[in-house]
């Protein structure tokens, strides 16, 4: 027990917060050509400067696309693009030359 507890808070939490932080860097690659490194950079700069609604939108966003899981296999084939077009558009509202 006491090494899972620290495999979770080693691997897990930081994984997460990673993720959490790097949500934003594939849409800002897919919109220009800019390197990873930097789409990285902005990603983590947009998701620290816009904590509250970047937190509140990644969790809608998980739990839609957990909601397709759940149901099994099938229910991933809905929710999970109506989860990438609610990332499109979020990035699409949060970058108006986009």
């Amino acid at each position: 027990a006491i090494m899972f507890a620290v495999g979770t808070v080693l691997l897990v939490v930081p994984g997460l917060a990673v993720a959490f932080l790097c949500a934003w860097s594939f849409w800002l690659m897919a919109d220009g050509d800019r390197d990873p490194v930097s789409c990285i950079k902005r990603s983590i700069a947009f998701s620290l400067a816009h904590l509250g609604p970047v937190l509140v939108f990644e969790i809608v966003d998980s739990v839609i696309s957990s909601i397709g899981s759940a149901i099994g296999g099938v229910g991933s084939l809905l929710t999970g693009p109506v989860a990438m077009e609610m990332f499109a558009h979020g990035y699409a509202r949060a970058n108006p030359r986009a």
